[in-house]
């Protein structure tokens, strides 16, 4: 083909009755929307034919929200949520969503690192997981989780838990002595 800016254009020459001539182009889209891509042939005599090929171009695009608690108590299940969205125009495939949990944190008491296959998302549709973990340490536990998908897709979200644990204390004050016959107060402080 001779190249003229974006026009191609190919000298065929004679074409028998019934011949068919064809010819493949490959292109590559830079940027999304539709595109009306259209063909011209002429020959002698004033022929003349057209006709184009409408294409719709789209990215896929994703999307991640975790949310969990901002705080629990050591001994309380953590569970988590996790959305996926494909917030782009073309189907998003193979979205997959990991998520590494921090140190001190495990799922079903055993794994650190929890998997979850989505399959295809496409444009606009977005699907939740919900895990359940626990704590085996008290501190400030930030949960990472990313989502990938085919085409070098990625998002990533973060929830920030607080795992506390309850102590109680107890004091109590009184005299030390007192007649026989007298009234004494104590006084009793329990804190966390």
């Amino acid at each position: 083909a001779k190249v003229a800016g974006q026009k191609l254009s190919w000298a065929i020459g004679s074409v028998k009755p019934g011949q068919k001539v064809a010819l493949t182009v490959d292109v590559k889209a830079t940027k999304t929307g539709k595109f009306n891509n259209c063909a011209v042939v002429t020959a002698d005599h004033g022929l003349k034919a057209e006709n184009c090929a409408l294409t719709v171009v789209g990215a896929p695009a994703l999307s991640l929200v975790k949310t969990g608690p901002a705080s629990v108590i050591q001994c309380d299940p953590i569970t988590y949520q996790i959305t996926v969205k494909n917030t782009g125009s073309a189907p998003a495939k193979n979205v997959q969503i990991v998520d590494n949990l921090p140190a001190g944190m495990l799922w079903q008491q055993k794994h650190q690192v929890i998997r979850s296959q989505v399959g295809t998302l496409m444009p606009g549709q977005a699907k939740t997981v919900n895990f359940t973990v626990q704590a085996m340490k008290t501190g400030t536990f930030t949960n990472s989780a990313t989502a990938t998908a085919d085409g070098g897709l990625t998002a990533k979200a973060t929830a920030q838990t607080v795992v506390r644990i309850p102590s109680l204390v107890i004091t109590k004050t009184g005299p030390a002595m007192r007649y026989v016959g007298r009234n004494m107060t104590y006084t009793m402080t329990v804190s966390n």
